[in-house]
């Protein structure tokens, strides 16, 4: 029974219209996911949220509700879904995006064949086969529900990478990167992707959108941590791909940032701070790498703004009337300016 294997965890925050949309699908007469644990993992909604899932949950045996005491940030909600994973396989869903299960059963065989990494999702894969590469799949695999994992990867470690990771916005590839570098691989279903993603980004974008509002809402940004508030998708991504033992796949992924007619991380890299959140990159970067990615900073008028700010990078050191930094490893004093 499909019931004994799989379980679903829905996370959400003060968006009940959309999560009403969400269940209609999935409690639909026509859904065969009806019938499976539902777990809603409410992170403080004040919007009505937990009273609908109250509602549904004592008409639906199968739904559970938990509902966070403190709004602890989307990211953070999306790794405790994977540490109160309990079930063989585990799908974690959002709460606005839309579903068709006409190729369900390619699902439910690929977890019966014991498959690791079951996509759910295609929108953003190659349109010809042959180049779909692992790369292709992880940048897939950021979208929360575009995969089912085989939850027998969630150690100790793994969840405290997926933690340690909630600044990156990618918690959901801590646990397929963990599987690849353990030589799983993913699964491709034929037919119709199961989950289309429900928020149009290319259209936001071009409204205005900023893509650090869906990651801080409820929160004070000025009072967050700066990574959190304002980090880059580009550089998060990169963070996260630090944990892959594939070298030739990472080298590919750091020259597609560096090295693209559009420079992304000189260009996303707009301000000191970020600079300190890249150091897990910057390390693993060749010679070559590092050539081209300081040029490309050179090109947009960054560099020089970089250097001049450098000493926020080190903690300031008094030394009788100078300033003793560390620039590119070595010890400099400045003369303070009285």
């Amino acid at each position: 029974m499909l019931n004994d294997i799989l379980e679903i965890v829905l996370v959400t925050y003060n968006r009940c219209d959309k999560l009403k949309q969400t269940m209609n699908q999935l409690l639909a007469n026509t859904s065969p996911v009806r019938d499976i644990d539902i777990t809603i993992v409410d992170n403080c909604s004040t919007d009505g949220t937990s009273e609908y899932i109250d509602t549904i949950a004592e008409k639906y045996k199968n739904i559970h509700h938990i509902r966070r005491r403190r709004n602890v940030g989307a990211n953070a909600n999306i790794a405790f879904a994977y540490e109160i994973a309990r079930k063989k396989y585990l799908w974690v869903l959002c709460d606005d995006d839309k579903y068709n299960f006409s190729a369900w059963d390619n699902i439910v065989d690929a977890m019966k064949n014991d498959e690791d990494i079951i996509l759910m999702s295609k929108y953003a894969l190659p349109k010809k086969h042959a180049e779909i590469d692992a790369l292709a799949l992880l940048m897939q695999a950021t979208f929360v529900p575009g995969v089912i994992i085989k939850t027998d990867c969630l150690d100790d470690t793994t969840l405290r990478n997926i933690y340690d990771s909630i600044f990156t916005m990618y918690v959901q590839l801590i646990p397929i990167i963990t599987m690849l570098n353990n030589g799983k691989k993913f699964f491709i279903p034929r037919g119709h992707a199961i989950v289309q993603n429900g928020f149009d980004y290319g259209k936001k974008l071009k409204s205005g959108l900023d893509f650090h509002v869906n990651y801080c809402r409820g929160a004070n940004a000025e009072k967050m941590y700066y990574r959190s508030a304002h980090m880059s998708q580009y550089v998060g991504f990169a963070n996260v791909m630090s944990l892959l033992k594939d070298e030739k796949l990472k080298k590919k992924h750091l020259d597609g940032l560096i090295k693209s007619p559009k420079p992304y991380l000189a260009k996303t890299l707009g301000n000191i701070q970020d600079l300190i959140y890249f150091a897990d990159i910057y390390s693993q970067l060749t010679k070559k790498q590092r050539i081209q990615f300081w040029w490309n900073c050179v090109k947009p008028g960054k560099f020089w703004k970089w250097i001049f700010q450098i000493d926020r990078l080190v903690e300031n050191r008094r030394v009788t009337g100078f300033r003793k930094i560390v620039l590119f490893g070595k010890n400099i004093k400045i003369k303070r300016l009285k």
